[in-house]
């Protein structure tokens, strides 16, 4: 989930009283991390006497100043200018907790004290003279906050838990209920060949889950982790009532067998489950064969009101894997009918790994050549069409991919890695009945890491480019349509300051004067200003693009771990231009 961004100074007048009682105890959560990995008490606090608290607590301040002009006019998108459009001032400010409250009862929650949007300024979108909102209107709603601070900070009522978690540890049960943005604090998730129970970040409106206490988890050699949960997800499933359930033996390091289940209905009123529902049921094994060698396999069904479990409505897996001192190897196979849904698994998020409808196989070989290069290759085959792999569209992608650690070589603390994605589409019989094999190139991306150099302590350089393609029926092959070039830069100058700009340069076949060619942002992160609480302050500027998804103060990647990506990548999240800039900053306080 993105955090919201907060914005303009002028809420520290408010918050001024708040920001002078900035915790003195030694506990600090990083900013960039999840607060469900940090430390759970200050040193004072570390090792706390038996039944007693080790909770902390802390609130997170965000406030932000965000400018957007337009570049183009709206009506054509070919008319170009500068003209200023709106203003916001945003802010935000969240009480967490986080920790044991005795030896069994772990807490995990977050309060939001307020979560405010104001239009300072909003022009008329049809060009009239007058605005939407003028500054006077603006100021005026930001003047009436301190007529009733609590109530005109929070645009959809003060005082709301952004999340909450309770998890129940006893020796033979343990219980966690969970309501919100808890990430990794939150559902339980499973993965084998397929991902058959993912975690949601989001879990909407909440969770139920009950599974096996540390006395009945492990038996001798084996290691049992039993769940079952209900969840209610109406806002982000589009499922106002589900089920899923984790039976996971292991022996050792040996073997491993595994059991799930997942149902969901659409039907708000729970006594009509049976009425509508989908359920999924896999299983999975694992076999160690060797140190080295390790066999696996899944099969995954579906059913429910509408779907018989048939060979329409199944899943199979298979993947054998080498681990060596210097090369490691893995290739899988899957088939998916058309109907097979693993409805609590990944293919209901933004990534999907089982594919319905589709034969696929999934090669990966690394081999560290030498001390100072690894070389790796990740195959992929894709057949669209199970029931009739002949007819359909088939692909293969090939990247080939290397990492040069210069290190060794040159005596200079700088690690080379790049990759080259070339595909080939066997045209479907319906398309082209000769069906020819069609190659083309699609993507490629260079990084360069280089730390303690002159004028920064790390360095970051990212270079890739990418091209969509279009098929020419004339000549029965593609033709290149978009071709993409991505840059970002990300230096830290030193423990305090990191500097980024990130870039697009893009054409597009057969484009108009509406199309933007190129795009430029960048940014400063500063960690502990000489402010009352020592906030962080960031800023950034953009034309023609906008590469802050997550946060305001990085460059959102296509690999970062919350898009989990399936292959090497070292573009931008979002390769299009767009017809606006900006110019925002902020100021960040964990207290």
């Amino acid at each position: 989930m993105k955090r919201k961004i907060l914005k303009a100074a002028g809420l520290a007048l408010m918050a001024g009283g708040i920001f002078a009682q900035a915790a003195n105890d030694g506990f600090v959560v990083p900013l960039d991390e999840d607060l469900t990995k940090a430390v759970t008490a200050s040193p004072a606090a570390a090792a706390p006497a038996a039944g007693s608290s080790s909770v902390a607590q802390g609130i997170w301040i965000e406030i932000t100043s965000d400018s957007k002009a337009l570049i183009r006019d709206i009506a054509t998108g070919k008319k170009k200018g500068y003209e200023f459009d709106n203003s916001h001032f945003l802010s935000n400010a969240n009480w967490w907790f986080w920790g044991d409250i005795n030896k069994s009862f772990h807490l995990d929650a977050e309060i939001s004290v307020w979560d405010f949007d104001k239009t300072l300024y909003q022009a008329n979108t049809f060009g009239a003279n007058v605005p939407d909102v003028s500054w006077g209107d603006g100021l005026q709603s930001v003047a009436g906050m301190f007529f009733s601070p609590i109530k005109e900070a929070n645009d959809d009522g003060a005082g709301s838990f952004n999340k909450l978690a309770l998890n129940l540890a006893t020796p033979y049960v343990n219980v966690k209920a969970g309501y919100g943005n808890l990430k990794e604090g939150g559902m339980s998730k499973f993965t084998g060949i397929f991902t058959t129970v993912d975690r949601w970040n989001d879990v909407g409106d909440g969770f139920f889950e009950i599974s096996n206490g540390s006395n009945l988890k492990e038996f001798g050699d084996f290691k049992i982790n039993a769940v079952a949960a209900f969840s209610e997800m109406l806002d982000v499933r589009s499922q106002p009532y589900g089920m899923y359930d984790i039976i996971d033996v292991k022996y050792g390091d040996k073997a491993e067998l595994a059991f799930t289940f997942g149902s969901s209905t659409t039907k708000e009123k729970l006594f009509y489950y049976n009425e509508a529902n989908t359920n999924a049921v896999s299983v999975y094994g694992m076999f160690n064969v060797t140190d080295s060698v390790k066999l696996e396999a899944h099969a995954l069904g579906t059913f429910g009101t509408d779907i018989d479990l048939n060979s329409d409505s199944v899943a199979y897996a298979g993947r054998v894997s080498y681990s060596g001192e210097k090369v490691s190897a893995s290739l899988a196979g899957t088939y998916a009918a058309v109907n097979v849904n693993s409805v609590w698994g990944s293919d209901g998020q933004s990534y999907d790994d089982i594919n319905a409808g589709s034969i696929t196989s999934q090669l990966d070989v690394s081999w560290q050549v030498l001390n100072c290069l690894n070389v790796s290759l990740d195959e992929g085959f894709t057949a669209e069409d199970s029931d009739a792999p002949g007819e359909g569209l088939v692909n293969i992608r090939t990247q080939p991919q290397f990492d040069l650690d210069l290190n060794s070589i040159a005596g200079v603390d700088v690690l080379v890695s790049g990759y080259g994605v070339i595909n080939a589409d066997r045209l479907a019989k319906e398309t082209n009945a000769d069906q020819p094999f069609i190659p083309y190139f699609s993507e490629a991306g260079i990084e360069v890491t280089a730390s303690e150099i002159p004028f920064a302590k790390k360095l970051v350089f990212d270079y890739g480019v990418s091209r969509t393609v279009v098929l020419n029926a004339a000549s029965d092959g593609y033709e290149g349509e978009y071709f993409y070039n991505s840059l970002m830069i990300s230096a830290d100058l030193n423990d305090k300051v990191n500097v980024h700009v990130g870039g697009l340069f893009n054409s597009l076949k057969d484009s108009d004067d509406s199309f933007i060619p190129a795009g430029l942002s960048c940014g400063v992160k500063v960690n502990a200003v000489p402010l009352p609480g020592n906030p962080m302050f960031w800023a950034h500027f953009t034309y023609a693009m906008n590469p802050y998804e997550d946060n305001n103060y990085t460059l959102f990647r296509a690999d970062d771990p919350l898009n989990n990506a399936s292959h090497r990548t070292y573009l931008l999240n979002t390769l299009d231009t767009e017809n606006a800039s900006r110019i925002a900053l902020g100021l960040i306080w964990n207290l």
